[in-house]
């Protein structure tokens, strides 16, 4: 987290108080009470989508899971979910550079 802090600029907060694995009505709350939620796809994913919180999930190029659609950016089962792939197995800087245009988008317009 250091490097990222050094690289953008941007402190990410962890919550040391809340077990990840151990306290779900914890990292739920967390969820609900943030801006939004970038991750992989994850639990993180699904409660962002539970309670009701804006996602933005990075995929691999063969995502094998159901819930996400092959390469659309909306998902029927994730209404609140914005879907990123990598152009190639391992370029992942297409995926992040697109959600980070997703993001500037989605959060001048409030």
């Amino acid at each position: 987290m250091a490097d990222f802090t050094e690289q953008t600029g941007i402190h990410i907060v962890q919550d040391k108080s809340i077990h990840t694995f151990d306290d779900v009505d914890g990292v739920a709350a967390q969820i609900k009470a943030v801006d939004g939620v970038i991750s992989i796809a994850s639990s993180t994913i699904m409660l962002a989508h539970a309670t009701g919180t804006p996602a933005w999930a990075a995929l691999r190029s063969f995502q094998d899971d159901w819930r996400f659609q092959d390469h659309c950016r909306e998902s029927i089962w994730l209404p609140n979910c914005r879907q990123f792939w990598p152009s190639g197995s391992t370029n992942w800087q297409t995926s992040i550079s697109q959600i980070t245009a997703d993001l500037n988008d989605y959060f001048s317009g409030r």
